[in-house]
């Protein structure tokens, strides 16, 4: 199993961004050295116990009054949960790998609601071992839709897949049987009723290598991002239309002060796409200090909003960003205080907040993955370790 590489993001319900509150006061410019101290009030829900889930990687969907997930490990048969929590509890709905065939390992890309039913990916597992699609009520009735094939179908989907017209649209990190190895990915379709085309496989050049995160819907057209791969071998970021794919962005890297390894999605903001690298930035030294957010028009222009500096936050990988009235949110998987990670808030003109820096021990949570999502002025999300069994938690933290 590959753990380097990204997530889809969480479809809230509309209620809940229209409703989410931001006081947000910028602290810290994109070139400043100061970092103010964590401010959100933040509280442990919940942590998970191997038996309910383990290492709670992908983001949380809101659906009537609950939070739903997943965990990539855990559970009956080690293979991941999908939860429910609610009223300050959380229950265990399905067991991944309960039965021949199933998926395994839910890994980075919140689940979907679409007609009442949610939609996910799973990284491994299937008829075939190289990841599914699947469906899961919220009662916790799964069905594999697809199990992909490997070689010139696509495998191993990190991130999840988004629905536009009724069809699931998403990315796989491997297959394509372009690149030895079996990694450089495809762009895909599927219906619900299982129907799958590969809609694009990535050559392992100048167009990208492991679409590791998810699709993003603008206006008739895909975007994503790729991992590495392009012209500088360290990523890009990408349009597709019909069988087109193009590059818009490739990035240069540290010594350039930009990003490189996008994990996360694409988030639309009014036609802009705001994204996250893990590495690089303008202080891009090592993990617990590297990493940007960053801005790309679907025309291609780009810019750097913020470099992470390390007791700001580090490594934001595999998160991806909500907005809320002008605000982004997200995670990082290191720094902060503790170098465990944190909730940050950044502006669209770059200044910076620490809302929670994860401390990590048995009464706080660490290193997450995937962003938070906004219900009513509150930010609900999952760190993937931590906790009193350190399997990982549930948190809440005000913006």
């Amino acid at each position: 199993m590959r753990w380097t590489a990204v997530i889809f993001c969480a479809v809230v319900a509309a209620g809940c961004a229209r409703n989410a509150e931001s006081s947000l006061v910028p602290v810290v410019s994109s070139d400043g050295a100061t970092v103010a101290p964590p401010v959100g009030v933040y509280r442990v829900l919940f942590s998970f116990n191997y038996a309910d889930g383990n290492f709670p990687t992908a983001g949380l969907i809101y659906y009537k009054g609950a939070l739903y997930g997943t965990t990539a490990s855990g559970g009956a048969d080690s293979s991941g949960v999908f939860f429910k929590f609610a009223a300050g509890k959380e229950k265990t709905l399905y067991d991944f790998g309960s039965h021949s065939g199933d998926g395994l390992q839910p890994q980075f890309g919140p689940l979907i609601e679409s007609g009442g039913v949610f939609y996910g990916t799973t990284y491994a597992g299937g008829a075939h071992s190289q990841g599914t699609v699947f469906r899961i009520t919220p009662a916790g009735a799964e069905k594999v839709i697809y199990s992909f094939k490997g070689a010139n179908d696509g495998a191993n989907p990190e991130a999840g897949v988004i629905a536009v017209n009724g069809v699931l649209y998403g990315t796989t990190v491997s297959g394509g049987g372009n690149c030895s190895g079996n990694f450089c990915g495809t762009v895909f379709r599927v219906t619900t009723a299982g129907k799958e085309t590969v809609l694009y496989r990535f050559k392992g050049g100048k167009d990208g290598i492991g679409p590791a995160g998810g699709l993003t819907y603008v206006k008739g057209k895909l975007y994503g991002t790729t991992n590495i791969g392009g012209a500088g071998g360290i990523g890009t970021v990408f349009e597709f239309s019909g069988t087109h794919e193009k590059v818009l962005h490739t990035f240069e890297g540290t010594f350039s002060k930009d990003g490189h390894g996008p994990t996360g999605n694409l988030t639309d903001v009014k036609g802009v796409l705001y994204g996250t690298t893990t590495y690089g930035g303008a202080y891009g030294s090592g993990s617990g200090t590297s990493g940007t957010v960053y801005a790309i028009a679907t025309s291609g222009a780009y810019k750097v909003i913020y470099s992470f500096k390390g007791p700001d936050g580090g490594y934001p990988l595999y998160t991806t960003l909500v907005d809320v009235k002008g605000v982004l949110y997200g995670t990082t998987n290191l720094g902060g205080a503790n170098n465990n990670g944190t909730v940050f808030a950044v502006t669209k003109a770059g200044g910076e907040r620490v809302l929670h820096s994860f401390k990590g021990g048995k009464k706080d949570g660490a290193m997450p993955y995937g962003g938070p999502i906004p219900i009513n002025g509150k930010l609900y999300g999952v760190a993937s370790r931590g906790g009193t069994f350190n399997d990982g938690i549930i948190y809440v933290v005000t913006q």
